[in-house]
């Protein structure tokens, strides 16, 4: 008589064992090359916040500056406070118009909302 051999079914419990540590080990994986690419996009935003910031601070500072000359063409203009002359007032009046006056409710507002942020963090 032949000795036969019994092999165990596919589905046996080391089988089903074996497959549920190759995909445990492959959802790590990939898991982890998510963290990795996460981060990788975080680094990417961080240096595109750090670029908006440099430029709108060049802007504020040329706005500044393009400000600052334009009031001191009007100093040094000959005509007077009280009695400019067209182009002094021209440019007066755009300053005045550029400007940003907001009333004491809206800047309250805004403290308090800056204030409310800033305790979150």
């Amino acid at each position: 008589m032949k000795k036969t051999i019994k092999l165990n079914p596919p589905d046996s419990i080391e089988h089903q064992l074996m497959k549920t540590c190759e995909l445990t080990n492959q959802v790590r994986q990939d898991t982890m090359q998510d963290l990795e690419n996460i981060g990788e996009d975080f680094k990417h935003l961080f240096l595109v916040i750090q670029s908006v910031q440099r430029n709108y601070q060049a802007l504020l500072d040329q706005n500044q500056q393009l400000q600052s000359l334009l009031l001191n063409l009007v100093k040094d203009c000959y005509c007077w406070q009280g009695n400019r002359c067209q182009n002094c007032q021209k440019i007066l009046h755009e300053l005045a118009k550029n400007s940003t006056n907001l009333d004491s409710e809206s800047t309250e507002k805004y403290q308090d909302i800056v204030t409310q942020l800033r305790k979150r963090n």
